[in-house]
């Protein structure tokens, strides 16, 4: 008897033989009674089955797919299904940082999960990830998860204390899981006191947003996250204040100098980054108001709202510009390139790179001449400008790079610097006065950081995506990454 239900068993296979290559297809396992090739009752249609109950090939389906008796259906569709993009993890940003914890922020090409492994040192000798309180703080959050943005918060740490990071993240589709080759470093604030600062509070809607139409475009699952200029590190609010609104505690800031709760007076300047992941960015400028408990963002009597969108706005000035492409770089995107989304030669005079000589994309009888450079995101240019531009868009999400530094002249660009990183940081990441000599901005006029008395000195002013910076080094430094 044992062997009689051996053999039905090998009698009750299913064989499915596919010859196409190189495609990938979807299929659907249906469970019916034996002997059902074709219903179109109500409820379901059965077409392209093989069913229980007879050795066969159905007339619905192609001649490359043999089919002999089964206990269940399977199904095929002949649309093949396309993989999933590769991981790209983007802006990761440092946030909420207090004298007992932090949270780190940053987004992703598609639906993902988060973690963090954290450390006690730089050289990762010391994993505390287990000794310390880690929250996904997204995970709470219905709609961050398809909105590609992860925030982790990291709980239980010691006061005036630097922690290492690498950031974890694993796709929700097909579970590849990446860790940062990059460790990013921060520092707990010293010490928490009493300010009196109030909520900033911004609507964010979905791009597509009109008046009249707010319930169908809140950009649920985004975040608010302001920083504030003298402050050490920015801080966030989940969409959902109330209803369209992020509601941000302005008391969670601390100073830059003195690691400690600052409070914020009336007319600071503070940068409101929407952060949409998949859904687009907006940023906003604002001057502090302490005049109400919650201010909101008005001007000229109208509310200013979020709407996000992707890509990266620039406002280039009659001129030289200093300037580095601000997201990611299209595939074989060259000079003569940028030179004709500029708006060609009525607007553009040339466009210069650096590296080792000077190479210049000019123009000559109504088009582009001269030399013709590629384009990168640690590529600095010097655009000279006919007229200026205002609110040119780049669209994509910027991107992390690594840079290598030769000795002498370098004209590069940052594309992901860490929240409120200064060129005094970068000066003293690069290395001491025997490997870095100064770093320089142009804004209207050249300023420059300098080693002098071993100490940052000079102009210290911030390093921001988008900007082109000339790093004169004394010794050559490869694949660096600010932290």
């Amino acid at each position: 008897m044992r062997y009689k239900y051996l053999i039905y068993i090998l009698l009750c296979s299913c064989i499915v033989v596919q010859s196409i290559a190189a495609q990938t297809y979807s299929s659907q396992l249906l469970i019916i009674p034996a002997g059902v090739q074709e219903s179109t009752d109500n409820n379901n249609t059965y077409s392209n089955l093989c069913v229980l109950g007879e050795h066969m090939v159905n007339s619905g389906m192609a001649n490359y797919a043999h089919l002999m008796n089964i206990g269940f259906v399977y199904q095929m569709n002949s649309e093949p299904v396309e993989p999933p993009p590769p991981l790209k993890i983007n802006n990761i940003t440092i946030t909420d940082v207090t004298d007992t914890q932090f949270s780190v922020v940053w987004a992703v090409n598609q639906a993902a999960t988060g973690d963090l492994k954290v450390y006690s040192d730089e050289f990762e000798t010391d994993d505390i990830t287990d000794t310390v309180t880690i929250v996904c703080d997204s995970c709470q959050q219905a709609d961050a998860k398809s909105n590609g943005i992860i925030k982790i918060n990291v709980e239980g740490l010691l006061p005036d204390t630097p922690y290492f990071f690498k950031t974890v993240t694993t796709a929700q589709i097909v579970g590849e899981t990446h860790i940062s080759d990059r460790i990013f470093q921060v520092r707990t604030e010293i010490e928490t006191g009493v300010v009196n600062n109030n909520f900033i509070a911004q609507k964010i809607f979905k791009n597509g947003w009109s008046t009249g139409n707010d319930d169908d475009f809140i950009a649920s699952g985004a975040l608010l996250i302001v920083s504030v200029d003298g402050a050490d590190y920015p801080v966030s609010a989940w969409v959902g204040f109330y209803g369209a609104y992020a509601g941000v505690d302005l008391s969670n800031v601390y100073s830059a100098t003195t690691h400690k709760s600052m409070e914020i007076q009336t007319g600071t300047q503070m940068k409101l980054w929407a952060f949409g992941g998949l859904l687009g960015y907006n940023t906003t400028t604002w001057h502090h108001d302490n005049s109400e408990n919650i201010q909101i963002p008005v001007i000229n009597e109208e509310e200013v709202v979020s709407i996000l969108s992707h890509g990266i706005k620039v406002d280039f000035k009659q001129g030289l510009n200093v300037w580095a492409y601000p997201v990611e770089v299209p595939d074989n995107f060259s000079s003569y390139d940028l030179l004709e989304k500029l708006g060609g030669c009525d607007e553009v005079n040339k466009i210069q790179e650096y590296s080792g000589s000077w190479h210049t994309t000019t123009c000559f009888l109504e088009g582009a001449s001269g030399s013709k450079f590629q384009i990168t995101n640690t590529k600095g240019l010097l655009v000279y400008m006919n007229n200026a531009m205002e609110k040119v868009k780049f669209d994509g999400s910027p991107v992390d790079s690594a840079i290598d530094l030769n000795v002498g002249l370098n004209l590069v660009g940052i594309p992901t610097p860490p929240s409120e990183f200064t060129s005094g940081m970068l000066i003293e990441q690069l290395g001491a006065p025997d490997d870095v000599n100064k770093i320089q901005r142009y804004k209207d006029s050249w300023e420059t950081t300098i080693w002098f008395l071993e100490q940052p000195n000079g102009k210290i002013f911030p390093i921001e995506n988008g900007q082109g910076y000339i790093i004169y080094m004394n010794q050559p430094k490869t694949g660096y990454r600010p932290n």
